[in-house]
């Protein structure tokens, strides 16, 4: 089947974020896991809500048919600041106020891990292909 690839859209959200949760689970539930809502929840929200380094405006996706089976974030390091303060907006907006202070202090933590991209640089991240497509060079096409 062929497969098509597209800017996202933030009525993607319900298909994209599994995706983009199977691209680094360990350090997504990690961040943003715990009480409700969950790291999955937050991901869905995040892609339709569209700031930060998980909203739908900075991903594209791969399609078979109209089935969403890959998908990928992009962009220069002149744009990471504004994604990273759209990232602690959507924190506040979403988590109880509670949650908020150990959410960002674990997301601080994990750019420690991930620095952002040098200057001139393009970043790619959130990168990940459903595991019934995987082998058959969807990512390869994707890059």
């Amino acid at each position: 089947m062929r497969i098509e690839f597209r800017p996202a859209r933030a009525a993607d959200a319900e298909a994209a974020a599994p995706l983009i949760h199977d691209a680094g689970p360990q350090a997504i539930d990690w961040a943003f896991a715990g009480a409700r809502p969950d790291a999955r929840d937050f991901l869905v929200w995040a892609f339709a809500d569209g700031r930060g380094f998980f909203g739908w405006p900075v991903h594209a996706v791969g399609l078979a048919g109209d089935e969403v089976v890959a998908v990928a974030a992009s962009y220069p390091a002149a744009g990471y600041e504004a994604l990273a303060r759209g990232l602690v907006a959507q924190v506040a907006a979403h988590f109880p106020l509670a949650r908020v202070p150990g959410v960002l202090a674990r997301c601080l933590r994990l750019r420690a891990l991930l620095p952002p991209p040098a200057p001139g640089e393009f970043f790619v991240a959130n990168f990940a292909v459903a595991p019934a497509w995987r082998g058959r060079g969807i990512g390869r096409a994707f890059l």
